[in-house]
């Protein structure tokens, strides 16, 4: 479940980006998954930065099977939605495992008592 989160979120940066596809890595230890998503996080973020003013614009998604006309704004919408849904599920499966986390789910929360990065 958390390869799929972090996997989805590297694949949507490629194809926003016109990169080719990442592979799937579904062995890689908890601490590498860890780093994969801060960097994929960091790269989605990025170019969200960069498409605010350009919502309405469509790109082609190539990785797709056949290749789809998306909009900046559908895409976004779509990786913040899932995301949301995959990571409360992920939070679930591990407070049933007994893991304590210690990311709230609202990301207002999480905003509120998260140190600010060169702050």
């Amino acid at each position: 479940m958390a390869e799929r989160l972090v996997f989805t979120l590297e694949v949507w940066v490629a194809a926003i980006s016109g990169a080719e596809a990442p592979a799937p890595r579904p062995d890689d230890p908890p601490a590498v998954r860890v780093e994969r998503f801060e960097a994929a996080a960091g790269a989605f973020a990025r170019l969200v930065r960069t498409l605010r003013d350009r919502w309405d614009d469509a790109f082609v998604d190539a990785l797709c099977e056949p290749p789809q006309s998306l909009t900046y704004g559908g895409v976004v919408a779509h990786v913040v939605n899932y995301g949301v849904v995959r990571r409360h599920a992920l939070m679930g499966v591990l407070a049933e495992l007994g893991a304590e986390t210690s990311v709230p789910e609202d990301p207002l929360l999480w905003e509120l008592t998260t140190p600010r990065r060169g702050a």
